[in-house]
């Protein structure tokens, strides 16, 4: 899922909707998602819940969310925020994607 512009408090709700909707969902392996974080511009601290409730989520429904591409000063934030130790974070969305598909196919 690609994620632009901001979240913050007046559009948290409307993307914590989208996310959880696709997890729980869990057609065609949705369970398992890379926000792909390229056009985000600035995260609040109710944006950093929102990716923990997430990620909480995910790991319900037996799967994974991971965070990629995301810029410097998004970056920053999720860093001081200790989000890596919530979820994965990579520097892009293909090493995100590997990731992924180890844990759906370990070998």
């Amino acid at each position: 899922m690609a994620v632009t512009g901001r979240i913050d408090l007046g559009n948290v709700d409307d993307f914590q909707a989208q996310v959880l909707s696709l997890i729980e969902s869990g057609k065609s392996g949705s369970e398992f998602l890379v926000l792909d974080l390229s056009g985000l511009e600035y995260i609040s601290s109710v944006g950093l819940r929102a990716l923990m409730r997430a990620a909480k989520a995910s790991r319900g429904q037996n799967g994974m969310l991971v965070v990629s591409t995301y810029g410097r000063g998004v970056g920053e934030v999720l860093k001081i925020a200790r989000i890596e130790f919530v979820v994965e974070l990579f520097k892009n969305l293909d090493d995100a994607v590997k990731f992924l598909n180890t844990k759906r196919h370990p070998t």
